[in-house]
């Protein structure tokens, strides 16, 4: 008796409709101009780090805003928001000449400013990730981890007992 109940219940199934998932993702106006790395919110305004700029959208990723004062070309791999700052850690390989820079905006993405002290220019800065944990920003670099807090103006040494080594990627819990 059990047979033919279970029999009905798969065909049933089988030839109920099926129904094709929809996708919640839908495409933005912008940015564009190259790959984006890395994206970031502070409230209703999106951050992202893309192969050549900053980009900012306060209409919810409808329209895209470059940032104003970073030097281009720049690649900016990484953002993340520390103590209601922003942070993004940026890159530009020019040949033989590259530079690197930690960029900080306390105005939403309008303007940002250089972030190195502490920073050696000839080798630490080469940053490619920021990690957030608490009020501690964390830059993994070329020779290790460096942090500061949201209210330092200078980057310090986190590798306690660490060889120096290059870091590519850094995370944190909550």
């Amino acid at each position: 008796m059990r047979y033919p109940f279970c029999l009905c219940s798969i065909l049933a199934i089988l030839l109920l409709p099926v129904h094709q998932a929809q996708s919640q993702w839908v495409p933005t106006n912008g940015p564009y101009g190259g790959s984006v790395y890395s994206m970031a919110a502070l409230g209703s305004t999106l951050f992202v780090g893309a192969e050549r700029d900053i980009y900012r959208s306060t209409d919810g990723g409808m329209t895209w805003q470059p940032s104003e004062n970073v030097r281009k070309p720049y690649s900016v791999r990484s953002i993340v928001i520390c103590g209601g700052r922003i942070f993004a850690a940026a890159s530009s390989d020019r040949g033989m000449f590259s530079s690197e820079d930690i960029y900080m905006s306390v105005d939403t993405g309008r303007t940002w400013s250089v972030e190195n002290s502490g920073l050696d220019p000839s080798e630490d800065i080469i940053s490619t990730t920021l990690a957030v944990k608490g009020d501690t920003l964390f830059a993994g670099t070329e020779t290790g981890v460096f942090c500061r807090t949201s209210g330092e103006k200078s980057w310090r040494s986190a590798q306690g007992n660490v060889p120096n080594n290059a870091v590519w990627v850094l995370c944190s819990s909550s």
